[in-house]
């Protein structure tokens, strides 16, 4: 890219000051082509870099017991138990440590459908994970939750949302109507309930050995990511992730290249 960006600056000097404003003229479209086709692809393979580092860093970092974690990047698995407190979900009454609600409503405008957020309210507490060996004290702060989704339902014109659910909006300040219609909307809702198998991805600290958790994960080397779905599928999904801006990236830099090409021109 640099040597592409150099050549590029030559071509402009090379055709004289007096000429420049000529040259960006005629040359506009060109040069903007350009501009966000190299930055596009570098963002992409930027991207790609960092999926590939972090499925490349989770392969190799196997499932360890909680008593034998020494420190750095570290994958457990256990049950999930509260730490202090604990959540009730608002849909499912669930006892959580980690709830999402999402209302979304199906809009119509000139251009088509589009979708907006009604509500989204999203909690969370740190907790602790437990396996036959010892428990992990996990920081929630940064982290990321990749769960399956618990409850899903939609409602509109011609279906009727169920009565729990119009309570429930009707406690956020919200209504399934319009001013004559039903709305057309959806309901989501994702926990991570008490004693539920999970998987965790983080940056290990061993504790004092006078605390009740042997170690902490926290975010630092590894993100920190919590999971339900196993840990094999948040590997793939970094391996996708790669892979496609890979593609994306290789397209783009054929369009960066049409473009050097039509600057040059």
């Amino acid at each position: 890219m640099r040597k592409v960006l150099a050549a590029f600056i030559f071509v402009m000097l090379a055709s004289g000051c007096t000429e420049l404003e000529d040259y960006l003229e005629r040359k506009q479209g060109s040069l903007i082509f350009f501009s966000m086709s190299s930055m596009i692809s570098w963002w992409c393979f930027r991207r790609a870099l960092k999926s590939n580092k972090m499925f490349e860093m989770m392969q190799s970092t196997p499932i360890s017991l909680i008593s034998e974690v020494q420190g750095g990047a570290t994958e457990i698995k256990g049950k999930v138990v509260a730490k202090d407190d604990i959540l009730i979900s608002p849909w499912g009454k669930k006892e959580c440590v980690y709830f999402k609600f999402e209302v979304h409503e199906e809009k119509s405008g000139d251009h088509g459908g589009y979708s907006t957020t009604m509500i989204e309210d999203e909690k969370y507490l740190p907790f602790v994970v437990a396996d036959k060996t010892g428990k992990a004290y996990i920081e929630t702060k940064d982290s990321v939750f990749k769960l399956q989704l618990d409850k899903h339902n939609d409602s509109g014109i011609f279906k009727k949302p169920p009565p729990e659910l119009k309570q429930l909006l009707t406690r956020y300040g919200k209504s399934t109507t319009g001013l004559i219609f039903r709305k057309s909307l959806s309901y989501s809702e994702t926990t991570l309930e008490l004693d539920e198998d999970v998987y965790v991805f983080g940056t290990a600290i061993r504790k004092n050995s006078s605390s009740d958790e042997s170690c902490l994960l926290q975010k630092g080397e590894m993100p920190l990511i919590i999971t339900d779905k196993g840990g094999a599928s948040i590997e793939l999904g970094f391996q996708k992730n790669g892979m496609t801006m890979m593609v994306i990236g290789g397209v783009i830099s054929g369009l960066t290249f049409l473009g050097f090409i039509l600057v040059l021109s």
